[in-house]
């Protein structure tokens, strides 16, 4: 008989049945016999001692997190696998994640390439804005005017409040005029009063809120002078409890806050430092 699957202690009960200490020692029926009664409570304490030590990790790993999330840690450090958890963790507290990009491999051009974190975005279903590419239409290449970015936005915000989707403002290594210029209160509301304020933002969603009394009524409008309301993709009734809006950032972990400080309000605002897997 083998006794060599309970682990070490069922192991030292086997070496004691078998006068062994081999694992593949071999009992006599006799033996066995005379030592069974001892064997299951040994196996409820090793149990035991596993449900423990199941515990203790689930303890270590809970206060991990708590100090990787800690409400007053100024910057928080995730892979890519714990971005979600992160975004979600940011918003119960009421900020506005800004995920700053450090996932560029080792050789690629950060400024040249896409990141693996963007091209994580290109097909996670958010809902997208490329910001960069905005002022080069706007200001560059003179192919779009406000009013119709604003528009391109709102029709966007539009889609994400309707099915859920995250609105990801993708800033790669831009300081677009995200608050100062393109922000609309009634288009686009985005604002330190508005859609980046995630207390104010998370009062706005769910069947309950009625949106005529939110930061969103001036959308409605828009949704309905614009015919959009006819639309399903677009038409508006409530806006889903899972929306969020995510800010992106690759400008460097030392510099992206004195980049980015006159656009954004880095009171509402949680820094999520995000690199690939080690």
């Amino acid at each position: 008989m083998y006794w060599d699957d309970f682990g070490a202690k069922v192991t030292k009960w086997h070496a004691e049945l078998c006068g062994s200490d081999d694992r593949k020692a071999v009992a006599t029926l006799e033996q066995f016999v005379a030592l069974y009664p001892s064997l299951p409570a040994e196996i409820v304490s090793i149990k035991a001692e596993w449900a423990a030590a199941d515990e203790a990790r689930a303890a270590a790993a809970a206060q991990a997190t708590a100090a990787q999330f800690a409400p007053d840690k100024a910057e928080w450090e995730v892979t890519m696998k714990q971005t979600n958890d992160a975004i979600e963790k940011a918003f119960a507290l009421g900020k506005t994640p800004l995920l700053v990009d450090v996932t560029t491999l080792a050789g690629d051009d950060r400024n040249g390439t896409f990141s693996p974190l963007e091209s994580f975005y290109s097909y996670s279903g958010d809902v997208l804005i490329e910001l960069k590419k905005a002022v080069v239409e706007l200001s560059v290449k003179k192919e779009k005017t406000l009013d119709e970015l604003q528009k391109e936005f709102a029709k966007k915000l539009l889609m994400g409040l309707k099915q859920g989707r995250s609105l990801v403002l993708l800033g790669s290594n831009s300081n677009a005029p995200l608050t100062s210029k393109f922000a609309h209160p009634d288009l686009f509301p985005l604002s330190s009063d508005g859609l980046l304020d995630a207390a104010k933002l998370k009062a706005c969603l769910g069947d309950q809120a009625n949106l005529e009394e939110t930061m969103l009524r001036g959308l409605l409008d828009y949704m309905r002078d614009s015919g959009l309301k006819d639309d399903p993709s677009f038409s508006l009734a409530f806006a889903h409890d899972k929306f969020r809006v995510v800010l992106v950032t690759k400008f460097d972990p030392a510099d992206y806050r004195g980049f980015l400080e006159e656009e954004l309000p880095f009171d509402k605002i949680q820094p999520i430092k995000v690199m690939v897997e080690p």
